[in-house]
Order: structure tokens, then sequence, then C-alpha cells
């Protein structure tokens, strides 16, 4: 792993985003195979976790813990239908596609913006002003006229606007 980790650092691309998983338990179903292979499992995570602070770390142990996501089988009843293929399953798949895609939205989601200040001045017109966010494309404005009603969408705006002005309120609405 140390020597993947180099090759990363030397080849990467200054604005490339790399994400790395961790390893699974394929056998997490099967007591003592999981048993001899884990403490393997919990060295290489442990070392994917300590170099992971450079990259994504996407946690399939995790997830895979929680669920068997392979295609193991093993059923002392029935030995003949014992299946030790530790690749993930197609349920499986989808869960380490989902991690993935989660991941990337996540890191390249812009930053909610921030209610700076909204006021009804006279004539129902309602001022509002908002912290700027970086890489956005514009801001929508939405109300709603209590804590639990469906927001109605107001305005949205260009891309630098950060200060908005609609008309039709009334104070204390």
């Amino acid at each position: 792993y140390e020597q993947l980790f180099s090759l990363l650092e030397e080849k990467k691309a200054s604005d490339a985003q790399i994400y790395i998983t961790n390893i699974y338990n394929p056998y997490s179903e099967v007591a003592r195979l999981s048993d001899m292979i884990e403490p393997y499992i919990q060295t290489v995570n442990q070392v994917i976790a300590k170099k992971s602070k450079k990259y994504g770390l996407i946690d399939v142990y995790s997830a895979f813990a929680k669920k068997n996501e392979t295609n193991v089988h093993f059923d002392l009843q029935d030995t003949s239908k014992a299946n030790f293929d530790p690749h993930p399953s197609k349920s499986g798949h989808a869960t380490i596609a989902g991690l993935v895609i989660n991941a990337i939205k996540q890191a390249n989601s812009p930053a909610k913006p921030v209610l700076k200040k909204a006021t009804i001045r006279k004539k129902g017109k309602l001022s509002v002003n908002i912290k700027k966010v970086k890489n956005v494309s514009g801001y929508e404005i939405s109300y709603s006229t209590s804590r639990e009603g469906k927001p109605v969408k107001l305005k949205s705006t260009p891309k630098n606007t950060t200060s908005f002005k609609v008309k039709r309120f009334k104070k204390k609405k």
C-alpha cells in the first residue's frame, strides 16, 4: 500500500479528486474464516485510513458489515451450495456505487447560503440579504407562512446577486 500511495502522490494531477475505499470482510457470515482474516483486514484498513487524510475515504467496510453484500453463502446443513466468491453481489456493487456517488456529490456541493437579514419594509416589500457562496450559479428565494408550511418559490437570481427585494408581503407574516 505504501508504494500505491507514493505513486498517487507522484503522478496525480494537482486538482484531481482521489477517493479510496477501504476493504470489507467478504466472509463475515462464515464465523471461523471471518475470524481468521479480520485482523488482516483491520490492519489494511488502518493504513488506508491513515493515508486517506489526503484523499476521500469511502467506508465500504462499515456498509458491508451491516448486511451481507457479497456472493458468499455457506450453510453447514447443505455444503454443496457453498459459495466462497468474495466479490460483491449485485446489491453490493449498488452499495459501493451509491457510496462513491454520495462522496463525490458531498465534495462538490456548494455550501448552503446563510441568511444575513430579512425585513419587510413599507408597502409590503421584502428585503433579503444573504452571505455570498463560492461556486454557485445563483440563488433561489422561497417563503412559507409557517414553519411547517410548504415553501413557495419567489425568485431566482443571477450568480453575483446577494440582495433581493420582493413586493407583496404584509408585516408579521
